[in-house]
């Protein structure tokens, strides 16, 4: 896999990688701060030893390589930079919502940014960016931008939202609530890579889900082995849409639009499920 003007070749063999990139590349000179880079790169097999329980979740959205760099000047500042290498873009996406809260301070840097406290976080492009202050008790903010936007520079990837966020209406949507989920949505391991969007209307909370397939064969058979599963328990709402009485996640409405599954979970008002599906159905035209 070759990555924008940084080299980064991965090879899969079984569980074993084999990766030849050049860490400095990450890790810009920034002026009156000194650069010591970690000699060590991990890896699937061994992100555990640097951050244990929560190494789990990175490697739910496919986590490659994690490489650190820490600046530090003369007034026993210390800002440490994480840059966390994941699949693709959906699983940086991923990585990053599963973080972030929607009362943290949004910043302009990658894709989408926040602080919070003594952290900098972000995402651009295949990189979780994610920086900790040391040394005094309240960070300087400028600075840690600063350091932040040369370190996506160096990093040069492509800064945009995926496509599917479009696909979701606007009405009811609660901000920041998107997420995606790699593998086992709604405990299923057949359904994978999906986006989902909360919202509220009329006091209620619920949430919308899309999920792309490489083909409308491929949109088929999922369905149907969701039907298989919960033992055919649904009913027909309209063509292509559907009310499931689902052993683990209640009612769920889904439907099918050429490539895609969508649908809604989380609501038991049926009119609400039906406007749900017919909204998210238009908004894909297939």
């Amino acid at each position: 896999i070759q990555f924008l003007k940084i080299s980064v070749i991965l090879f899969q063999i079984g569980n074993c990688y084999i990766i030849a990139n050049k860490p400095e590349t990450f890790f810009p000179e920034i002026a009156d701060f000194n650069l010591k880079i970690d000699s060590v790169t991990y890896s699937p097999d061994d992100l555990w030893e640097l951050i244990d329980g929560a190494a789990d979740i990175f490697l739910l959205y496919h986590f490659l390589d994690l490489h650190i760099g820490e600046y530090s000047n003369n007034a026993n500042i210390s800002i440490r930079v994480e840059v966390y290498h994941h699949l693709d873009p959906d699983n940086t996406f991923g990585i990053y919502t599963s973080e972030r809260m929607p009362d943290y301070n949004f910043i302009n840097i990658g894709v989408e940014g926040y602080t919070s406290y003594t952290a900098l976080n972000y995402f651009t492009g295949n990189y979780y960016v994610k920086m900790i202050w040391s040394g005094t008790d309240q960070p300087d903010e400028n600075v840690m931008k600063d350091i932040a936007k040369k370190v996506e520079v160096a990093l040069n990837q492509q800064n945009s939202w995926p496509e599917e966020l479009s696909l979701f209406p606007n009405e009811g949507k609660l901000e920041k609530s998107e997420g995606y989920s790699s593998e086992n949505f709604l405990g299923y391991g057949f359904l994978q890579n999906a986006f989902t969007t909360g919202y509220k209307i009329d006091n209620s909370e619920f949430r919308l889900f899309v999920i792309p397939l490489k083909s409308s064969e491929d949109a088929k058979n999922s369905l149907q082995k969701y039907f298989d599963i919960i033992k055919d328990k649904y009913s027909v709402l309209e063509k292509d849409e559907y009310l499931a009485d689902d052993p683990y996640n209640g009612q769920v409405g889904i439907g099918i639009s050429g490539n895609y599954l969508f649908g809604i979970f989380n609501s038991e008002d049926i009119s609400r499920i039906k406007s749900s599906l017919e909204k998210l159905k238009e908004k894909i035209k297939y």
